[in-house]
C-alpha cells in the first residue's frame, strides 16, 4: 500500500497576473507622487521635507496591497518627519486612507490590529499637531482653531471626526477581507461537494462495472461451458484422432476454454480494483521470495494515493518486475526507487540487460507490456519513460512511471 501523511497542494497566482498587479501599484504610486508635488507647489514652495513627505506617502500608497505592513510603517516615518520639519498638511497625505483600507483588507492579523490601533492614535496626534501649529491649516480653519482647541466639545468633535475619517476605510477593508474569506469558503465547499459527488459517482460506476462483469461471466460463461462440454462430447463420436472433424472440435474446445479463462480473469481484476487495496510491498516480497534480488529505496515523504491509482501502479510495477526478470541478467540486482516530489510520484525499476534475451518490450496479448503500461498511466495523466542501454559501459535499462499528485492523491 502506498501511504503516508497527506499534504495539500496549493495553487499560486499566475506570474502574468502578479506582474500586472505590480505594474498597476507602481503606476498608482507614480501618479500619487505627481499629484502630491503639484498640490504642494500650488499652495507653497516645494521644500526637501515636503518632497520627502510626498514620496514616502506615495510609496505607502503603492505598497498598500502587496506589503501593507511596510506601507503602515512608511506612513508613520512620514508623520515623524512632518512633525520634526513642521511641514504643512499636504493633499498627498490623503493616501493614509488608502493605506488604512489596504492594511485591513490585505494585511496579516497583526498588521490589521496595529492599523486599527493606529486609527485613534493617528487621529489624536494629527489633532494635536494641527491645533499646535495652526499655520499648517487653510485660513478658514485657522480662524476656528483657537476656539476648537480651547473647548472640550471642540477637541472631542475634532478627535471623533479624525477617527471616523481614518476608521471608515479601515472598516471597509475589514468588510472586504471577511467577504473574500466567505467567498473562498464557499468555493472550498463547492469543491468539497464536487469531490464528494465525484467519489459517489465513481463508486456507483465501479459497482455497476462489477455487476456487469458478473452478468457477462454468468451469461457468456455458461454458454462457453456448454460449448466446451458439447465439443468434448462430440470428439468421442468424431472417430479417428487425426480426422478434420475431431481437430476442429478440439480447436473449438480450446478457444472456448481460453475465452472462459479470460472472462474469469476480467471479473477477478474488476473485483480487485473495486474491493481491495493493492499491496506493493507484497508484490515486491513475492519477487524476493522467488529468489530475485530486489533493492528498494524511497526518496521524499510518501503520501496516500487514490485507490484506483494504487491499483494501476500495482499492475504497472508487476509488469516492470516481470520485464526486469525476463530481460535482465540472471542473478543481477533489480533496483526499485520511489521518488516523492512536491507535485509528482515516480516509480523506477532498473535492471541490467541480458544480451542473450534481447527481445523488444512490446505489447503482449494480455494488454500489458510497454504499450499497456503507458495506456494505464495515461488514464491518470501519468507518463512512462524508458532509458535503454546506449552502447557504452552501462547496460542498465530503466523504466520510470510518473503520476501527478494533484489529481491522484487520496481525498479526505
Amino acid at each position: 500500500m502506498i501511504c503516508g501523511s497527506c499534504s495539500s497542494v496549493c495553487g499560486q497566482e499566475p506570474s502574468d497576473r502578479r506582474g500586472l498587479r505590480y505594474l498597476r501599484d507602481a503606476a498608482l504610486a507614480l501618479a500619487w507622487v505627481g499629484f502630491g508635488l503639484w498640490n504642494a507647489a500650488a499652495h507653497s514652495s516645494v521644500s526637501v521635507a515636503v518632497a520627502v513627505l510626498v514620496i514616502l506617502t506615495s510609496a505607502g500608497v503603492g505598497l498598500f496591497r502587496r506589503a501593507p505592513a511596510a506601507a503602515l510603517m512608511v506612513l508613520w516615518v512620514a508623520g515623524a518627519i512632518q512633525v520634526l520639519s513642521i511641514s504643512d498638511v499636504l493633499g498627498a497625505q490623503a493616501g493614509v486612507l488608502v493605506v488604512a483600507y489596504g492594511t485591513a483588507r490585505y494585511g496579516r492579523r497583526l498588521t490589521v490590529w496595529l492599523a486599527g490601533l493606529s486609527v485613534p492614535l493617528g487621529a489624536a496626534l494629527t489633532e494635536y499637531y494641527v491645533f499646535t501649529h495652526s499655520t499648517v491649516l487653510p485660513s478658514a480653519i485657522d480662524v476656528a482653531a483657537p476656539l476648537l482647541r480651547h473647548t472640550g466639545v471642540g477637541v472631542t468633535s475634532a478627535f471623533l471626526l479624525g477617527t471616523a475619517g481614518l476608521g471608515i476605510p479601515w472598516t471597509l477593508g475589514l468588510v472586504g477581507r471577511f467577504n473574500a474569506r466567505y467567498r473562498r469558503s464557499a468555493v472550498e465547499r463547492e469543491r468539497a461537494q464536487a469531490r464528494a459527488s465525484e467519489a459517489e459517482l465513481k463508486e456507483h460506476l465501479q459497482t455497476e462495472q462489477v455487476e456487469l462483469a458478473r452478468d457477462v461471466h454468468d451469461l457468456v460463461g455458461h454458454s462457453l461451458a456448454v460449448i466446451i462440454a458439447q465439443a468434448d462430447a462430440a470428439q468421442i463420436e468424431a472417430g479417428e484422432q487425426d480426422s478434420l472433424v475431431r481437430v476442429a472440435l478440439e480447436n473449438i474446445a480450446a478457444v472456448a476454454r481460453s475465452s472462459l479463462g479470460e472472462i474469469r480473469q476480467v471479473l477477478q481484476d474488476t473485483r480487485e480494483r473495486t474491493t481491495s487495496t493493492p499491496d506493493l510491498n507484497a508484490l515486491i516480497n513475492s519477487s524476493r521470495v522467488a529468489g530475485h534480488d530486489v533493492h528498494e529505496s524511497t526518496v521524499g515523504t510518501p503520501i496516500e494515493l487514490a485507490l484506483e491509482t494504487q491499483a494501476m501502479l500495482y499492475r504497472v510495477l508487476q509488469e516492470m518486475l516481470t520485464n526486469a526478470i525476463k530481460h535482465g541478467q540472471p542473478g543481477s540486482r533489480i533496483g526499485l526507487i520511489h521518488t516523492w516530489a512536491p507535485t509528482s510520484y515516480s516509480l523506477s525499476v532498473t535492471n541490467h540487460s541480458n544480451p542473450a534475451a534481447d527481445q523488444r518490450r512490446t505489447t503482449r496479448p494480455d494488454g500489458m507490456g510497454v504499450d499497456g503500461m503507458r495506456a494505464r498511466l495515461e488514464q491518470v495523466n501519468g507518463t512512462l519513460v524508458l532509458t535503454q542501454p546506449d552502447g557504452t559501459d552501462s547496460d542498465a535499462f530503466t523504466a520510470t512511471a510518473r503520476v501527478p499528485l494533484a489529481e491522484n492523491q487520496a481525498r479526505p
